[in-house]
């Protein structure tokens, strides 16, 4: 892993089996998966800790929204929408990665601005649908 960076933007993509986190280089993006194991605050400031690198070196955060679980899709908005207001940086939800479009889609999105999670369908609490 590189650790010559530009302007750190970060995607959380918690909707998987394992949480993927994509940052963006000097270069382009990398991205590493990461054991469900740890919570996701846990596993991104380890990557963070590898690269050198604290969360006030974050430029905007984005987080895929919509294809998982409720509690994953809760979570990544959560965490995305605490760091962005704790660091004073933009936020993004996406429901499709394109990730050549995500600097730009930050640098178009005001901070204190804050993301909804999107689900893939109806609620279902309890066996019970709405």
């Amino acid at each position: 892993m590189s650790t010559i960076l530009a302007d750190m933007y970060l995607i959380i993509d918690n909707l998987k089996e394992n949480i993927t986190l994509y940052w963006r280089l000097a270069d382009g993006w990398e991205k590493k998966e990461f054991d469900r194991s740890n919570g996701l605050l846990e596993v991104i400031d380890s990557l963070l800790t590898t690269l050198g690198k604290d969360a006030r070196d974050l430029k905007g955060i984005v987080a895929l929204l919509g294809a998982g679980t409720f509690t994953q899709t809760r979570v990544a908005a959560t965490v995305a929408n605490s760091l962005a207001f704790a660091l004073k940086i933009p936020v993004a939800g996406v429901t499709d990665l394109k990730i050549e479009k995500i600097i730009d889609l930050l640098e178009n999105t005001p901070v204190g601005q804050y993301i909804s999670p999107k689900y893939s369908r109806e609620a279902n609490i309890g066996g019970v649908s709405s």
